[in-house]
């Protein structure tokens, strides 16, 4: 299943029974009308179904390098290497799970030559490589780095509250100590 597929059942979030959600998930997978599916073998329906929660649910490999279409990219995995570009683009695409095609854009720069050479991150280059990913990424290659970014993203979040919490009890301290916040 490619990107546009998976974003397209997520915007349409099950308001149905769990069994309708699953028929449109493997139609949209298997790119077949809903129809056509209900009319695949039940065993074969179960073993689809097997296999789209095992590429959603089980952990998998996490590379240095990734092949989309004909393509070679190199992932950034380290936060603290990408450019201030590829942050505030990044930040300003991670607030929506309809922008993952987008935010993986940001970290993911393509090669010159198969794995070697990646070039630098253009903001003029993000829009081709973001629609390239939607239109041939496969879920199975966007679920790893999705969910090691969004982990990454939580514990940011988390980090940095704790950070102000801790700041505002000293603030606190201070003020309550000279009663008016004045150093003397």
């Amino acid at each position: 299943m490619k990107l546009a597929g998976y974003l397209s059942i997520q915007n349409q979030l099950p308001t149905e029974s769990t069994e309708e959600y699953e028929l449109r998930v493997l139609a949209v997978a298997l790119g077949l009308s809903i129809e056509r599916v209900r009319s695949i073998p039940s065993k074969q329906t179960f073993n689809l179904k097997e296999r789209m929660a095992k590429i959603e649910f089980e952990p998998q490999k996490m590379r240095g390098d990734i092949k989309v279409g004909k393509v070679w990219y190199k992932v950034d995995w380290n936060l603290t290497d990408i450019t201030a570009g590829q942050y505030i683009d990044l930040s300003a695409f991670a607030v929506s799970e309809a922008n993952i095609h987008k935010s993986l854009a940001c970290l993911l720069r393509p090669c010159k030559f198969y794995k070697w050479f990646p070039s630098k991150y253009s903001g003029a280059k993000h829009p081709a490589i973001s629609e390239h990913l939607l239109d041939n990424m496969t879920i199975e290659q966007a679920r790893p780095l999705m969910v090691f970014f969004c982990t990454l993203l939580q514990e940011s979040v988390e980090a940095t509250q704790t950070y102000l919490e801790s700041q505002m009890k000293e603030l606190e301290t201070l003020l309550h100590k000279n009663g008016d916040g004045s150093q003397q």
